[in-house]
C-alpha cells in the first residue's frame, strides 16, 4: 500500500520497526505534522476516525441589497432514511471557526433529502469566513462536517430616479400622491422601481405604513385618514 501526503521527513522508519502509518492531528503532536501521514509502532494504541455517511453542502450568497445579506445553506447527508432536522445545522461567523459567533436561523425548509436554512447577516468584516456545519464544534467524540465561504457580497446598486413620488393636494383627511414609472435611460441603478410605500408620521413621531401604490405613468393615488 502507498500514501501521500508524509509528514516533513517521513516515513523515516526510526529505530527500523515503525512499521504502520497513522495521520497526526494537532492535539497529539507538532503543528507540521498535523493531518498528515507519520510512521509509527504498530503495538501503539490509536483513535480511529470512523465515516458514518458523507454530507453535502450547499453554502450560497444571493445578490442582496445594501445593509444586510441572506445566506443559505443546504445539507444532506448520504445515509439511508436519515433527513436532517433543523438543529442539526449551524451557521456562524468570524475569522476563524473557534471565534466565529452562531447566527439565528431566519427560516427552515426540506427540499427533498437537502435540509436548508436561511440566516439574515449584517455588520460583517471583509476579512470574516462564514461557517456552516453538521454537529457540534469538533469533537472526537461526536460527528462533525464542515463548509466555508468567504463573506463577500454582491450588492444591488440603489435605485436613483431624477424625479420622485411627490405630493399634491393635502386636506385634513387624506392626500394625494403622484409618481413616476421607471425609465430606464433616465433612471440609474438596479431597477425597475415597482411601488412605493405611504408612511405617515403620528402625534407620538411614529412612522406607520397607510398605504401602498403600483407604478403607472402621470397616475396618482389618494390616501384617505
Amino acid at each position: 500500500m502507498s500514501y501521500d501526503g508524509w509528514g516533513q521527513g517521513e516515513p523515516n522508519n526510526n529505530g527500523g520497526v515503525q512499521n504502520c502509518a497513522c495521520i497526526r492531528s494537532v492535539t497529539e503532536y507538532i503543528y507540521r505534522k498535523h493531518g498528515k501521514w507519520d510512521d509509527d509502532l504498530c503495538t501503539l494504541d490509536r483513535n480511529f476516525i470512523c465515516q458514518k455517511g458523507i454530507y453535502n453542502f450547499h453554502l450560497v450568497i444571493p445578490r442582496t441589497y445594501p445593509g444586510f445579506a441572506n445566506v443559505y445553506c443546504a445539507i444532506n447527508v448520504e445515509i439511508e432514511g436519515e433527513t436532517l432536522s433543523p438543529d442539526d445545522v449551524t451557521l456562524s461567523v468570524g475569522q476563524t471557526l473557534s471565534s466565529s459567533k452562531p447566527i439565528s436561523c431566519s427560516s427552515t425548509s426540506l427540499d427533498g433529502e437537502f435540509r436548508n436554512k436561511s440566516f439574515l447577516l449584517d455588520n460583517v468584516n471583509e476579512d470574516d469566513q462564514i461557517f456552516c456545519y453538521v454537529g457540534e464544534l469538533p469533537d472526537k467524540n461526536r460527528s462533525f462536517s464542515l463548509a466555508t465561504i468567504s463573506a463577500v457580497f454582491d450588492f444591488y446598486a440603489l435605485p436613483e430616479l431624477p424625479s420622485g413620488p411627490t405630493v399634491g393636494e393635502i386636506r385634513s383627511s387624506s392626500v394625494s400622491v403622484f409618481w413616476s414609472s421607471w425609465i430606464p435611460c433616465l433612471d440609474f441603478g438596479d431597477g425597475p422601481v415597482v411601488g412605493y410605500l405611504i408612511y405617515q408620521q403620528t402625534m407620538e413621531d411614529e412612522w406607520i405604513v397607510v398605504g401602498k401604490i403600483d407604478l403607472d405613468v402621470g397616475e396618482k393615488a389618494i390616501f384617505n385618514e
